[in-house]
């Protein structure tokens, strides 16, 4: 048998197959760059149990980063926030094709918390309330009339303020007259001339001030908001 007839066949390259794989590779690569390039450019609004985020698509098919902007005077507006607490929202996160976008369900979610802050007169809402009315006027995309509806909101919130100043200087004389009468009760003459005036003094405010107070004291009605729609969804 001569050599020629005893040497193995060659196997065939498969071009096509491997084309076919170059390709696959190709098209794979290209939608995931197309992904990852829409994602980068999609920001988060972020609602959980407890506080409000804002994130920046990665440069990946999907998750993000902490919204952090280039210019320093706008990284307030994004970072988060607490929520007050008993506050019904639906929690999930939303997905945003620009900043405007996000801006108006930021704006959103802040004035509802305001409101919510507001209608319970604990004592956190002047803490919250100054929060979110900071958030609301740090955003760039709110309009005029968004940014009259933060006024409102601000006004409010003032008299709130006053009214809780003013329950506290009401009992802090309540409690004066009731410490210069003690010192007053049993003493000398001298103590109760000394006190004499105070009371005199108080008695006469708190008579005043009793008789002015609104038997159930209410902040003015403020303007209802638009009727809205919770813009918050879960995102498969």
């Amino acid at each position: 048998m001569s050599d020629e007839a005893a040497a193995p066949p060659k196997k065939k390259v498969r071009w096509g197959r491997i084309l076919g794989f170059i390709l696959f590779l190709g098209i794979a690569g290209a939608v995931a760059y197309g992904l990852s390039w829409l994602n980068a450019r999609t920001y988060y609004l972020v609602v959980d149990a407890t506080e409000v985020r804002v994130g920046k698509g990665k440069m990946l098919p999907m998750g993000y980063d902490p919204f952090v902007p280039p210019d320093p005077a706008l990284r307030r507006a994004y970072q988060p926030f607490e929520l007050p607490g008993g506050m019904r929202i639906e929690r999930g996160q939303r997905k945003l094709d620009d900043r405007v976008e996000l801006d108006q369900a930021l704006f959103q979610v802040l004035q509802d918390a305001a409101q919510f802050s507001l209608s319970k007169e604990d004592a956190r809402t002047p803490e919250l309330v100054s929060l979110y009315i900071e958030r609301m006027r740090a955003l760039p995309g709110v309009n005029s009339e968004q940014r009259a509806r933060i006024d409102e909101v601000a006004k409010r919130a003032l008299f709130i303020e006053a009214k809780g100043l003013f329950e506290q200087g009401l009992g802090a004389l309540k409690q004066a007259k009731e410490k210069f009468s003690a010192s007053a009760e049993g003493g000398e003459a001298s103590a109760k001339a000394a006190a004499a005036p105070y009371l005199e003094r108080i008695e006469g405010a708190l008579e005043r001030l009793d008789g002015s107070r609104p038997a159930s004291p209410s902040a003015p009605p403020a303007a209802p908001p638009p009727a809205a729609t919770s813009t918050i969804t879960h995102s498969p």
